[in-house]
Formats: C-alpha cells, structure tokens, sequence
C-alpha cells in the first residue's frame, strides 16, 4: 500500500468535482425546499426576532460553509479514489444536526441527543479512516483509468448518506405546514397559504388559526373553512391567548390588528371575543369580523344562532342574494325545512344536499358511513355536523 504516488490528476479532479457537484445540488434543494422554514423559525427564536434569515441566502451560505468542511476533511484524510466520499461524512452530520430540529428543541435551544451522538460518530469517523488508510489501498491500477469504476463508489456513498441524512429530520408534517403558512401569510400571499397541507387528514390549531388568518385576509374564510379538518370548534379561528411573539412571527396579534381592538384580560375565548367585537361599530375589518362571528358560530355547531343572524350581515330575501352567498353559508340555508319541496337557489347544492342525504340513508354502520361520505362530502359542514364532536 502505498499513499505517496497520487492519483493522476485528471482522473483525481472529476472525481472531486462531481461529488462536490452532487453534493452541493442535493444539500441547496435540500435546505432550501425542505428545511428553509424551519431553520427561519430556528434563527427567529435563538435570535428573539433580532436577525432575519433569508431562506436562498441561508442555502447559499450552509451549503458553502459545509464543502469548506470537506475539503478540510480531505487535507486531513488524503482519502481518494473509490474513497473520496468518505470525505463527507462531517458536513453531512453537520448537516444533519442542523435539520433534525423540533419545535421543542427550537423552544428549548437544545440539539437533543446529539449532544452525545455527534462526539461518538465523530470518535468512530475517525476510527473508520485509521482502518481504511491501514487496510486499504485508494490508488488507482496502473493504465486503469476507466472513470466509472472510481465514480459509482462514491455515488453510492453519497447516496447512503443523503438517505440517513435526510432520516434524521424529526419535526412533523403539521409543523412544518404551520412553518410554511407562516411565511407565505408574511408575504402576503394568502391563496398559496390556505393550500398548504390541504390534502392532509392532520392538522393543529395553530395551523387552522393561521389558515383562517390567511383566508380572512383573501376574503373567502366562509368558502373554504371545511376545506381542511376542523377539530378544535371555534377556537380553531383564533387562540386569543397566542400572543408570544418571541416563538411566532405571526400570532394573534395580527388578528387583533386587522380587526382594530385588543382583548381585555377577561376574554379568554374567541366565542367572546367574536361576541363583542361584532357589536363595534368602530371595527376596522368590518367584512372580517363579519365572518369571523359567522363561522365561530357553525364551528360550534350553533345553526339555530347562526340563522338568526346571517339576516343581520347578508342580504337573503332574493333567489339571486342567496346564489351570491359563501359556499358554506349555502349550505347551511339549504338544510331548511322549507326546502324540502321546494327547489333550493342554487341548485348544485341543493342536489349535493339530497345526494348527501341519500347516502346517510342508505348506509346503516355509522363509521362506513363516516368515511364513505367522507370521500364525496368531507369538505361540507353537512359532514361536519353529522360527525364531529365538539368538547
């Protein structure tokens, strides 16, 4: 075995500049599609909101700062060849640190297990080069330049540690969903901010607080409010007590703001808050109090309340005005007994409606009928009467 002959150079630099290539494609997308928003939240509550991190600068940087890494590994290893890649292992672990964070371990600026993990994968890193530099020979056979055989090595190597790399991230889709609304709600744009995670049976009340903030804010809150899973009643419109704005950059603050009032220290709920603000005439957002109190009301499944006022805030006494109306205010309208015999205004929802309930009819077992009207209806209040249970 012999380190002192170097591999011919050519042969030396398409094997660096290929891994380097791959590896700084794989860890930009990886930083700046998937973990942008949580190393955002990360620097925002480490730096109390002093600092702003700018997901494509920060990329940029990370991805920099960690081939510096691996050519501070190469000069210490002199690892070549089928073995280059090995070279990486610290800015994936790096790497890896860096993306594994929580919202408990942001809260409490802590890396969890890494604390002991990272010193014993360093210890057995080290370990596995002292083997390999006395076992193994890196060198390239003489008049054996065939660059494929030198490059799949290291491909796979890469491969390996992309894969555990990407294993170690732990915060959970509804986190990173509450992450991305965030920040899309923070450059105003709203409609690509109600679609996140919008095919997903999971949710939060964070997630539907901001969700509701952000289609406040489009106008379309009564239109879309059972597009997404609604758990938590009216208190998934708005948690008056989420007022840290050291842990969030958008809170109910901001609710607070469009609407024009703080809360006194005796609301504690946003029923009453609702309750209230709806009686101010000095209401910045009149629209968005509007609904606010409309559908804090059939979140709670308080129908009989939520008839009694819809007349006060939405012109009804036409077949036209009830056309015009929010889809899910329709339908609720159209749950009437007065339409029983008589044709409903709009009349796609009023065929859905009887469709609905045809369905209802026809299936005795309570939890098949749950999920197979689910499929067709999940986003109706319709369905969400008939199956969700308010505490």
């Amino acid at each position: 075995m012999n380190y002192n002959n170097p591999i011919p150079k050519n042969i030396a630099s398409i094997i660096q500049i290929s891994c380097i290539s791959l590896f700084a494609i794989f860890c930009f997308v990886y930083i700046f599609c998937m973990e942008g928003d949580l190393l955002a939240h990360a620097q925002y509550v480490f730096a109390h909101g002093v600092t702003t991190y700018y997901r494509g600068v920060g990329a940029v940087v990370i991805t920099l700062a960690l081939i510096a890494i691996i050519h501070i590994t190469y000069k210490l290893t002199h690892l070549e060849g089928r073995l280059y890649a090995i070279n990486f292992f610290p800015s994936f672990l790096v790497l890896a640190m860096l993306t594994s964070l929580t919202n408990t371990t942001i809260n409490k600026f802590t890396f969890d297990g890494w604390y002991w993990a990272a010193p014993l994968l360093i210890i057995l890193y080290i370990s596995i080069v002292w083997f390999i530099k006395r076992h193994f020979d890196a060198q390239i056979v003489e008049g054996d330049y065939k660059i494929g055989r030198y490059l799949w090595p290291n491909f796979l190597t890469l491969f390996i540690m992309m894969v555990l790399c990407g294993n170690c991230h732990k915060a959970p889709d509804v986190f990173m969903y509450e992450l991305k609304v965030e920040r899309l709600i923070l450059n105003g744009d709203y409609e690509k901010a109600r679609k996140v995670g919008e095919e997903s049976l999971v949710t939060s009340k964070r997630l539907n607080n901001l969700r509701a903030f952000a289609l406040v804010q489009e106008g379309t809150l009564a239109e879309h409010l059972f597009d997404y899973p609604q758990n938590y009643g009216s208190e998934g419109l708005l948690n008056v007590l989420d007022t840290c704005s050291a842990e969030h950059r958008v809170t109910s603050k901001d609710v607070f703001a469009l609407l024009g009032a703080l809360p006194n220290s005796k609301i504690k709920t946003a029923r009453q808050y609702f309750d209230i603000m709806i009686k101010q005439d000095s209401v910045a957002n009149r629209q968005a109090i509007i609904d606010y109190y409309l559908c804090s009301m059939l979140l709670d499944q308080d129908i009989s309340g939520f008839k009694k006022n819809i007349f006060k805030y939405y012109k009804c006494s036409r077949n036209s005005d009830i056309v015009s109306l929010p889809k899910t205010y329709k339908e609720v309208l159209v749950m009437d007994n007065k339409y029983t015999n008589v044709a409903f205004p709009d009349t796609l929802i009023g065929t859905d409606y009887k469709e609905y309930k045809r369905m209802c009819s026809e299936i005795n077992d309570s939890t098949e009928r749950s999920n197979q009207t689910h499929r067709t209806f999940g986003k109706t209040i319709w369905w969400y009467l008939d199956n969700v249970k308010i505490e």
